[in-house]
């Protein structure tokens, strides 16, 4: 599929990316000298704030504090929270590739007005963000001059995953057995995102996967759910298609709305318990009521691990 699009190009750039940031030292050393903290806001828009959904809780699990995202809008307008917070033990974190995002800056600079630290996470260096935040991540994905953000996305997450793995880890909230065996599994992600790719490319050239859409749910559970939000996103601004997200067992709430003609795609969560049962329940039933269910093959390309729940493979699949 290369060459095929600028948007394919950048996927396929991501996992020589992904792979790269493992090895850079400076998103780890960043995590090491931010000092104790009880609580992180995550302030973004659009693909970036999706991703917070994604990472809250992964966050939460292996840095031992309290996470929440908001949209600027929201995070200005509707945060009394924050309020209530240890200016010393709070910190804000605002995610734009392009650190040039003005609803993000003016949230992040209100933040800074109130007495928070603002951690910035952004592609470019020399950008708004990087200038206005304390401390920053920095990308290194490369530029991406589509409106449809792939890569950037994918970095995102990774550039979370790898800062709460490793704050974790030098504050003493984290054991070195633990953190060792989830950056392996995410090394193992990665290493495996170009054979995923092209498993679920095949599959949909041969089963028609355009020809018959007309509306389409995105379904999921966990840190997926998350994922299913960035899937409707990139629908909408890449096919065109209407669309909607759902947790999957929020789905059975008016799912009667559902005609022939749908089509219903699903992001997996942890690949076993409760939520399992839910996916094939939910498989069985709109069989039984005649909608189409996707995918049924292109589960069995990845069997997400119990760390990261394959949000990076499924991510990829899923753009």
């Amino acid at each position: 599929m290369k060459g095929t699009s600028v948007m394919w190009n950048y996927i396929m750039e991501e996992q020589e990316v992904l792979g790269r940031m493992l090895c850079d030292k400076a998103l780890f050393e960043t995590a090491s000298d931010v000092p104790e903290l009880e609580s992180v806001y995550i302030v973004a828009h659009g693909s970036s704030y999706n991703a917070s959904v994604v990472m809250a809780d992964f966050l939460s699990r292996y840095m031992s504090v309290r996470v929440y995202g908001y949209t600027p809008a929201n995070f200005m307008h509707n945060c009394s929270s924050i309020k209530c917070e240890d200016q010393e033990r709070c910190m804000v974190v605002a995610i734009s590739q392009t650190g040039t995002s003005r609803g993000l800056l003016e949230a992040a600079g209100l933040a800074k007005d109130m007495g928070f630290a603002v951690l910035g996470i952004t592609q470019v260096k020399d950008s708004p963000l990087s200038h206005l935040a304390d401390r920053c991540l920095y990308l290194e994905c490369g530029s991406e001059e589509s409106n449809a953000k792939t890569k950037g996305y994918s970095s995102t997450l990774l550039a979370l995953m790898l800062f709460g793995l490793k704050y974790g880890f030098s504050h003493g909230k984290l054991e070195l057995r633990i953190y060792q065996a989830v950056l392996q599994e995410l090394e193992q992600c990665i290493n495996r995102l170009d054979a995923a790719m092209d498993q679920v490319v095949n599959w949909c050239k041969k089963g028609g996967f355009t020809s018959r859409l007309e509306n389409l749910y995105v379904l999921g559970a966990g840190m997926n759910y998350g994922t299913a939000m960035e899937g409707q996103l990139k629908l909408m601004e890449t096919m065109c298609i209407p669309s909607m997200f759902n947790d999957i067992e929020e789905f059975s709430h008016g799912n009667d709305t559902c005609k022939r003609g749908f089509s219903h795609t699903w992001r997996p969560p942890e690949y076993h318990g409760r939520d399992f049962v839910l996916l094939y329940e939910l498989a069985e039933y709109l069989s039984l009521s005649q909608q189409m269910f996707l995918p049924h093959k292109p589960v069995q390309v990845i069997r997400p691990e119990p760390a990261g729940q394959g949000v990076i493979d499924l991510t990829v699949i899923k753009q």
